[in-house]
C-alpha cells in the first residue's frame, strides 16, 4: 500500500545538556537553531508556504529538484501542504512536475489522494502528466478513487485522465472506487468508462 507523504525537516543536533536530568526537566524547552543550509531553508519555506523566502533561495544554481532526507522534492512538499503560491513558483522556476518521491508518488498523485483541487489544477496547468504513473502503475485518478477524492477525480477526468487505465494488479479506477464503496465516485467513473455511442 502506498505510503502517505510524511515529511520531517532535519534540524541541527543540539549540544549535549550540562545540567542534571532533574534540573533539565524543570527548564523550559529550547528550540533548535534554524539551519543555515540553503537547502534546509528552501524545504522549510516550501513546507510553510513562504513563497517570498523560497524565491530568494532559488538561485540559478540551486538544485530545484533535489530531495530531502525523506525523498521528497520541494514541489512535492509544497503540494502536500497545499501551498499554491509555492507550487506555482516552483513550476515557473523549472521544477519537474512528474518527478516521483522515493515513496513513488508525484505531486499530482499527492493532490489526488488529498482531494486538493486547487493544487491539482496548478500542477496540471504547469505541465503535470494527468496519467503519469508510479512504479506500480498507479495514477492520480486511481488515488483519488481510493481516497474518496470526488472533486479531484472530476478535475482529472476533465483534463483527460484515462478511466480505463490499470495498475500493476489490473485494477482500474472504477474497481478501486467500488472497493471503497463510494457511491459518488462509482457513478462518476461508470459514466467516464461507458463506451461512447456511434
Amino acid at each position: 500500500m502506498l505510503r502517505l507523504l510524511l515529511v520531517a525537516l532535519a534540524l541541527p543536533a543540539c549540544a549535549a545538556p550540562t545540567a542534571s536530568p532533574s534540573a533539565a526537566a524543570s527548564q523550559p524547552p529550547v528550540a533548535a537553531p534554524a539551519s543555515e543550509d540553503p537547502a534546509d531553508q528552501a524545504f522549510a519555506a516550501a513546507r510553510s508556504g513562504d513563497a517570498s523566502a523560497l524565491a530568494d533561495l532559488l538561485t540559478p544554481d540551486f538544485p530545484i529538484d533535489a530531495k530531502n532526507a525523506r525523498g521528497d522534492t520541494l514541489l512535492m512538499l509544497s503540494a502536500y501542504y497545499s501551498r499554491p503560491e509555492a507550487v506555482a513558483l516552483l513550476l515557473e522556476r523549472g521544477a519537474a512536475p512528474d518527478l516521483l518521491s522515493d515513496s513513488g508518488l508525484s505531486a499530482l498523485m499527492g493532490a489526488g489522494f488529498r482531494d486538493d483541487v486547487a493544487i491539482a489544477r496548478i500542477l496540471l496547468d504547469g505541465g503535470a502528466g494527468v496519467d503519469a504513473r508510479s512504479p506500480s502503475d498507479v495514477t492520480a485518478l486511481m488515488l483519488a478513487a481510493q481516497y474518496g477524492s470526488l472533486r479531484t477525480a472530476e478535475l482529472l477526468l476533465e483534463a483527460g485522465a484515462d478511466p480505463s487505465a490499470e495498475d500493476s494488479t489490473g485494477r482500474t479506477p472504477l474497481v478501486i472506487a467500488k472497493l471503497g464503496r463510494d457511491a459518488g465516485l462509482i457513478e462518476l467513473l461508470e459514466r467516464a468508462a461507458a463506451p461512447v455511442g456511434p
